[in-house]
């Protein structure tokens, strides 16, 4: 055989394996891209989904302090009701509902998501209709109503969190590391729903400005209980070196704000409800708990920070590995 044919066989044959390879990376990194990207539509739902309740609650409990206030409600507080915490629940809602829409075609399960989240649209309705109804009827039912309201609210929250944890179940398939710390953040709404629930327990008691029943006191017991048991896997976080700085910093605040700050209030209506006598009002209860239950919601939003850096990270990677293997090809 000629060196000429020889040489040309070579050629032909390196080429075919170089361009075989460069097909088999070009056709690896676009499915990588497609996995991210379905990942990513996955915590975009989240988040948004996600945003409902961080508003929901405490427009709730502001609606509450209303109705543990005096039977004639304060023109002023109702204003504030509607111009401040519902102004900012029903953005949460718009955007929830802006994902809705638009739902990834990449999504196995959009049809579920999108009946989630017509769902959660139903509760939210009555939620605040319910809220209405007791602010504007009979001084005497309010209290009353408060209870039912708070046990309604913890329902919408339970099934956002059934959303959210379906969603971020299913990112582990798809991303470990950013699987992790979406798993993470939902550990962290946890602990706002279920530290939420604790403060309205309380808050109960503090409207009524009187002494605990038993089976209050076993309620509010119970439901700080599970608020501490959640709170510590959080805490194991603070002071490891492998923690990410933006969490670790959230931590911190939320040590300072919701466990030491608002723990102490929580401390003063324990007391309160076994003499009957409260150091704080609803008014001054509230603010304390939604600077503290907030924290925890900047903790989670840290988590999510990092779900979304580590999801473009892996994305941008791809891509460009793509992008080379083209170029190669």
């Amino acid at each position: 055989m000629k060196i000429g044919t020889l040489l040309t066989a070579a050629i032909v044959s390196l080429s075919a394996v170089g361009g075989g390879l460069a097909v088999y990376v070009a056709v690896t990194k676009y499915q990588t891209m497609e996995k991210v990207s379905v990942a990513q539509s996955r915590l975009a739902v989240v988040r948004a989904v996600g945003e409902i309740p961080r508003y929901m609650n405490p427009e709730r409990g502001f609606a509450t302090n209303i109705l543990y206030g005096p039977p004639a409600v304060d023109p002023k507080m109702r204003t504030e009701l509607n111009e401040k915490y519902r102004k900012n629940t029903d953005g949460a809602r718009d955007r929830m509902n802006a994902i809705r829409k638009d739902l990834s075609g990449g999504l196995d399960d959009a049809a579920a998501v999108g009946s989630g989240i017509d769902a959660l649209n139903v509760k939210f309705a009555a939620l605040r209709e319910a809220m209405d109804k007791a602010i504007d009827g009979p001084g005497e039912a309010r209290k009353d109503a408060a209870r039912k309201i708070v046990a309604d609210n913890a329902a919408f929250n339970n099934a956002v969190t059934s959303l959210l944890d379906e969603q971020v179940r299913r990112m582990a398939q798809l991303d470990g590391d950013a699987y992790r710390q979406a798993v993470y953040a939902n550990i962290a709404w946890t602990l706002r729903d279920v530290g939420g629930y604790n403060a309205s327990v309380h808050k109960n008691l503090v409207g009524n400005n009187r002494v605990a029943t038993e089976a209050e006191k076993m309620e509010y017991s119970r439901s700080q209980g599970r608020a501490d048991q959640i709170l510590m896997s959080l805490q194991e976080l603070r002071g490891n070196p492998a923690t990410p700085a933006n969490v670790a910093a959230a931590l911190d605040k939320m040590n300072e704000a919701y466990v030491k700050r608002f723990g102490n209030e929580l401390k003063l209506a324990k007391e309160g409800a076994v003499s009957g006598k409260f150091v704080n009002d609803v008014d001054k209860y509230f603010v304390e708990s939604q600077l503290g239950l907030g924290s925890v919601v900047e903790v989670r939003n840290a988590f999510y920070d990092n779900a979304e850096y580590i999801l473009g990270l892996a994305y941008s990677s791809a891509r460009i590995s793509f992008l080379i293997a083209l170029a190669v090809l």
